[in-house]
């Protein structure tokens, strides 16, 4: 299971509108919210060893939200759902999109969107 991609609506009013490509192996495109994924035919296999198949970094200002990017990275399921639900109004929204040996699998972590 490789985690691929993020996107966060809006977290803790402090991160808006930010999609995170996590891997080299696709290339992916939001497209006013519609997810457009390639897979790089460019990507080299191996290319860091066979044990390593991706890195990535974040990078930014101090206060940048790296650190919030990584908070919600490492959060567990559970977590994610409690912290972003308040009052039974929805703080939080985002998404995670992994990819799972030729299947997509996402969580859609208090996520929503209305046409209104």
């Amino acid at each position: 299971m490789e985690l691929i991609y993020v996107y966060i609506e809006k977290f803790d009013n402090f991160i808006f509108k930010q999609g995170i490509q996590l891997s080299n192996d696709f290339n992916i495109e939001n497209n006013n919210g519609e997810l457009l994924i390639k897979r790089n035919k460019d990507y080299l296999k191996n290319f860091y060893g066979e044990n390593i198949s991706n890195i990535s970094v974040l990078v930014g200002k101090n206060g940048s939200g790296k650190t919030t990017i990584l908070d919600i990275l490492g959060m567990d399921r559970e977590d994610r759902l409690k912290n972003s639900i308040e009052k039974k109004c929805v703080k939080d929204e985002y998404f995670l999109l992994y990819y799972i040996g030729k299947k997509w699998c996402w969580g859609w972590y208090v996520w929503y969107r209305s046409n209104g």
